[in-house]
């Protein structure tokens, strides 16, 4: 038999810490008798050793003709050089494969020098990435944290080992599957939402309104103003507990606003005549008798605010309109009473009794001319020009 090569990946393999394999058996080469001095060489686990017994020739030849040299050898165990990587081990057989290790002593000593050598420097061209320590500063709910890290650590996982949640709305300003870089400062905003319902008001507004029926500079109120009322829900985001957005998620209406109108009078005021005497150009108007409708009248100007020269307007007025008849009646128009008012029902706001009591007519028509006109003068005025009042 030919002395083989005996370096196998079983050999390899059991020089790699962590990977399993199977234990090298002690091999034996069995080679013809190649010299007078016949040899037989143990190599132990640990030391390879030769040892050679020699006998006389002729005692070896009385036992066999052809004594076989027998060589029984365990593998050394190679020594640990590498990682526990599978790729490793792979890469170093395929460096391995093209050595060769003679059934001599001295043949295998050698190869193990040169896996040794082949280890060495496939170990030097394949080093691993150098792992430093990394220092970041994190600045999270008002607070800054000093966060260490090793080289190639992500965002997600500095903060998952620093024991930092981050919800699924906050901000943080390094992605989260990015890696980290040492003096990294990372900052995250909380962000949250909530739902809250509000009671709201929504003022009136004010207009004016020129009206030349009203004297200058007086002010009527036409339409009364009205504040709205409601609810709203609205939808707030608040970024580090700070409201950065409000929406208005449904809005109900208790009470519809109304908006205020008032009416400003510009109709020029005519001259206020000299108590006890007529005014310029005013009708004349003769004697009123005591318990008449004309002396109830007279008797009321001072409550609206006139002095006793508007009553020759207002005499003419009313002598003109129904005859001071507190039952004149128009067949043609439906107007009613002293003031004739149009139609008559409209003197009910000023007694229920307004079909038949003067005084409740009188009471109605003075406030008719004051709200229209501002005096009986006025109504005049409007009436000479007109035809009516």
């Amino acid at each position: 038999m030919n002395k083989a090569s005996v370096v196998t990946a079983a050999h390899i393999a059991q020089a790699v810490e962590g990977v399993s394999a199977p234990k090298a058996q002690p091999q034996m080469l069995v080679t013809p008798y190649v010299a007078a001095k016949p040899a037989v060489a143990v190599e132990s686990s640990d030391v390879t050793t030769e040892h050679v017994a020699t006998n006389t020739y002729a005692e070896y030849m009385n036992d066999n003709l052809v004594r076989p040299e027998v060589i029984i050898r365990t593998p050394k165990r190679a020594p640990r050089i590498f990682t526990k990587s599978r790729a490793a081990v792979v890469a170093l057989v395929a460096a391995s494969s093209t050595l060769s290790v003679a059934a001599g002593a001295s043949s295998y000593t050698s190869a193990h020098q040169v896996v040794n050598a082949q280890g060495t420097a496939f170990a030097s061209a394949t080093k691993a990435p150098v792992v430093q320590k990394l220092t970041l500063s994190v600045e999270v709910d008002g607070k800054k944290h000093s966060v260490d890290a090793l080289t190639g650590a992500t965002v997600a996982r500095v903060l998952d080992d620093a024991g930092i949640t981050v919800g699924t709305l906050d901000e943080v300003s390094k992605a989260l599957d990015s890696t980290v870089d040492d003096g990294d400062s990372i900052k995250i905003v909380r962000v949250t939402k909530d739902t809250i319902s509000e009671q709201f008001t929504d003022p009136h507004s004010s207009s004016e309104q020129q009206d030349a029926n009203l004297p200058k500079g007086e002010r009527q109120v036409a339409t009364q103003g009205v504040d709205g009322q409601g609810s709203r829900t609205y939808s707030i985001t608040y970024k580090d507990g700070v409201e950065v957005k409000r929406e208005v998620l449904a809005e109900s209406i208790t009470q519809a606003r109304v908006d205020e109108v008032v009416k400003v009078g510009t109709a020029e005021k005519a001259a206020t005549p000299v108590p006890g005497t007529a005014a310029p150009g005013a009708p004349a108007s003769g004697p009123v008798s005591p318990g008449s409708n004309r002396e109830i009248a007279q008797s009321m100007l001072a409550s609206f605010g006139w002095g006793p020269e508007q009553f020759a307007y207002l005499d003419y007025l009313w002598q003109k309109e129904s005859g001071w008849n507190q039952h004149a009646a128009n067949r043609s128009s439906g107007a009613y009473g002293i003031p004739q008012a149009l139609p008559g029902g409209k003197m009910a706001s000023a007694g229920a009794d307004w079909a038949t009591n003067p005084a409740t007519q009188i009471r109605w028509g003075l406030g008719y001319i004051k709200g229209r006109y501002g005096s009986p003068q006025a109504a005049y005025a409007h009436s000479k020009s007109t035809g009516w009042y």
